[in-house]
């Protein structure tokens, strides 16, 4: 964790977005209309940022629009598309600049014309190798799931912790040491 908090500005800058929407997520009881807001973009920046890490956000999101929209209605969705507009600017740049909605990771990590097996072999030979250099992270990530249980929104916060940690292994992780894991660590201790 402390190795890939200053490598480059992406990573440090995931921290900061899952810090400001779970800080926000996990301590408010009922978010009012404002809170939501940026709590939505708080998510659509981190997209921005780092696209793999909407997978943090949207069980955590879906509740947030969902009782909003019970709540208030439409001024709930009109709220989520002001919220969304810096990532939809930025999905327009992307297909008119680039060519392409996904960056060009996604084309040459998990578009990849390999068998899953292979992929699901890598992914748990990287959580193996995890464990076995930094069990701290993993046995975090897995405490805050355990402990998830206990409120509505805390399990929210650790579905989003596991949909990102299936993510990892099913793309078979990483060559970059256990960045990867960062992120969810990050989410299981808040």
């Amino acid at each position: 964790f402390v190795t890939f908090t200053s490598s480059g500005l992406e990573t440090p800058l995931s921290y900061l977005f899952l810090i400001l929407f779970y800080g926000r997520f996990l301590h408010g009881e009922r978010a009012s209309a404002r809170d939501r807001f940026w709590l939505l973009l708080f998510a659509s920046l981190s997209v921005v940022n780092r696209m793999d890490t909407a997978l943090l956000f949207l069980p955590a999101s879906l509740y947030v629009l969902v009782e909003g929209f019970r709540r208030d209605g439409r001024g709930t969705l009109a709220a989520a598309a002001a919220a969304a507009t810096p990532m939809l600017l930025w999905f327009a740049f992307a297909v008119i600049y680039f060519g392409f909605l996904f960056p060009n990771t996604f084309y040459a990590k998990i578009a990849l014309d390999v068998d899953a097996s292979i992929l699901q072999h890598m992914g748990t030979a990287y959580l193996k190798r995890s464990f076995a250099s930094d069990p701290i992270t993993l046995a975090a990530i897995a405490a805050g799931l355990c402990l998830s249980v206990l409120e509505t929104r805390t399990l929210l916060a650790a579905l989003g912790a596991l949909l990102y940690v299936a993510y990892v292994h099913r793309i078979g992780g990483d060559f970059i040491g256990y960045r990867f894991l960062a992120l969810p660590f990050v989410v299981s201790t808040l």
